[in-house]
């Protein structure tokens, strides 16, 4: 049995669609500009290291703590990436060799390794 749907809940797809038409706008040009300049400047880096800060929205809900401490990124072409959150007894590293993925809780005495083949 097919339902009828009532227009509210004709209203409301409607006005979903409109806001997913929106949501694909094109990028602004300087945006581009941007990306092409940063492409252009560590396109051809064998490793970056970047320093970042994590935060979690409050409106998610999460008690974590992973906001504490910066989180160091390392990555190495082709396959490997090393990221660290150095924050005491809740400090986390991630680790890519290429073949396995491997996440370390050092403060917990915890770890998890698993195959995982590089797939670029």
């Amino acid at each position: 049995m097919i339902k009828k749907l009532s227009f509210p809940l004709k209203l409301t797809g409607f006005v979903a669609v409109l806001l997913c038409q929106q949501a694909t706008a094109q990028v602004e040009p300087a945006a581009r500009t941007l990306a092409a300049e940063v492409t252009t400047k560590i396109g051809g880096a064998s490793t970056l290291r970047v320093t970042a800060t994590h935060q979690i929205d409050p409106r998610i809900g999460v008690g974590s703590k992973i906001e504490k401490g910066p989180l160091q990124i390392t990555v190495r072409r082709p396959n490997l990436f090393y990221a660290i959150q150095s924050a005491g007894e809740a400090t986390r590293e991630l680790a890519y060799d290429g073949k396995s993925l491997c996440l370390i809780q050092p403060g917990l005495q915890c770890y998890a390794l698993e195959p995982l083949k590089a797939g670029s």
